[in-house]
């Protein structure tokens, strides 16, 4: 990939986490220090704008398009259904109606 900038925001809490201390994307995940949630800091969880995805080279996007499946698959396998995925989003706080 070029070396773009990307800007890390918490799931959560919209922190941004780039300048958290010690922030860094080995392992696939960073645990945001402001309020706790565990985000997912892997390239299939990175959002490019239209004029970002119309500037990258025919390699860059297949690139994109590869980390893009391998998220997706990820969490089709680990997560059953919609309901099952925003729980786990929120940081497991939802709860269903008796």
């Amino acid at each position: 990939m070029s070396k773009l900038e990307i800007d890390w925001y918490c799931d959560s809490c919209n922190a941004y986490m780039n300048n958290q201390p010690g922030f860094n994307r080995r392992g696939g995940y960073w645990t945001c220090t402001e309020c706790g949630f565990r985000n997912d800091v892997t390239d299939g969880n990175i959002y490019y704008d239209e004029e970002t995805i119309n500037s990258m080279t025919p390699g860059e996007l297949n690139k994109v398009n590869k980390a893009y499946e391998a998220f997706d698959k990820r969490y089709a396998k680990k997560y059953s259904d919609d309901y099952m995925l925003a729980d786990y989003c929120r940081g497991g706080d939802l709860t269903e109606d008796d």
